[in-house]
């Protein structure tokens, strides 16, 4: 999975033009979980003003949700705050 993200990543650096048409079957609660547990804690808080020791009370819970709104299409992948979320999951370090 982290060699996918990686690409992804890679790609949208070098093109940020480019246009990713399906990347929803890379994001499951599990590589969620995986980057949530890599994350500094003390960086800035996400888009709602949830800290990570906030989500990090109820991960399972919240980390369901997180993938059923992406599934959905509830999350605005062009939304600049919300890619660059995406974008900074798949860097080493993340």
């Amino acid at each position: 999975m982290e060699t996918k993200l990686a690409r992804i990543t890679q790609l949208s650096t070098e093109n940020p033009n480019m246009v990713f048409t399906s990347v929803g079957h890379f994001i499951n609660g599990e590589m969620l979980k995986e980057c949530h547990s890599k994350m500094d804690g003390d960086k800035a808080v996400g888009n709602d003003g949830t800290t990570k020791k906030e989500y990090g009370k109820n991960p399972d819970v919240n980390l369901d949700n997180l993938v059923n709104r992406l599934k959905r299409g509830d999350i605005d992948l062009n939304r600049p705050g919300e890619l660059k979320y995406l974008r900074t999951m798949g860097k080493p370090g993340h």
